[in-house]
């Protein structure tokens, strides 16, 4: 028993002490449990109005129309605590607060890693990345075999890369065409970003002629 703010009675805990205004961990679960149950109850059922946001969280509903209300209330929410100091640094303070003191990195970069441990995870945030590039159609599967297939080694340079490292230069990067969204090959850091700065075979050749020209000169 205790007495919680607001009132002059003592209260159990449970989810009344949780509405009276405590946030105890035993209100907290009791809360918890309560939404928990009532969703469990109304998932699938059709909302009394789409574009709620009940009825995304509570009802599950996940038409264009409330998702989009979801996501365009989540980004009101954001842009109104940007920029203000987060009540507690930490991974809560970097995405919702946009705080990037040391705390805050440092919580979001150990949540991404703990996060991207789990194979299935990492395989579909390379899929997801790999995808908002313009790689049309390319799995984690398709990038394992190609792997294989180049001994593990840049298409171009024949350096040795990886398929996951924390060096972005040893990781080995999917080539592909930009206009088509056709994958290539896999190369090195260094070879991807020359095939993309060159633009076409022609630059490149040309690029090539320059080195060949200035061999051995002293500029």
């Amino acid at each position: 028993m205790a007495v919680f703010p607001g009132t002059t009675k003592d209260v159990k805990h449970g989810q009344y002490g949780y509405n009276t205004g405590c946030r105890c961990d035993i209100c907290r679960d009791a809360k918890r449990e309560v939404s928990r149950k009532r969703r469990e109850r109304l998932q699938g059922t059709e909302p009394p109005e789409h574009g709620t946001s009940q009825s995304y969280s509570v009802y599950g509903c996940r038409c264009d129309v409330c998702v989009e209300a979801r996501k365009q209330k989540r980004d009101e929410y954001k842009a109104g605590l940007r920029g203000k100091e987060p009540p507690e640094h930490g991974l809560t303070g970097y995405s919702i607060y946009g705080c990037r003191c040391e705390v805050c990195v440092l919580a979001r970069k150990e949540s991404d890693m703990k996060r991207l441990d789990d194979p299935k995870n990492y395989e579909a945030e390379k899929e997801r990345c790999w995808k908002k590039y313009g790689i049309i159609g390319f799995t984690y599967s398709n990038y394992r075999t190609m792997y294989k297939k180049q001994d593990g080694r840049c298409a171009i340079c024949s350096e040795r890369i990886e398929m996951r490292s924390q060096n972005k230069a040893k990781v080995a990067n999917v080539d592909h065409d930009h206009s088509t969204g056709a994958v290539r090959a896999l190369l090195c850091n260094g070879c991807n970003r020359m095939i993309g700065n060159g633009k076409n075979p022609d630059i490149l050749r040309k690029g090539a002629a320059y080195l060949e020209y200035y061999e051995g000169e002293k500029l």
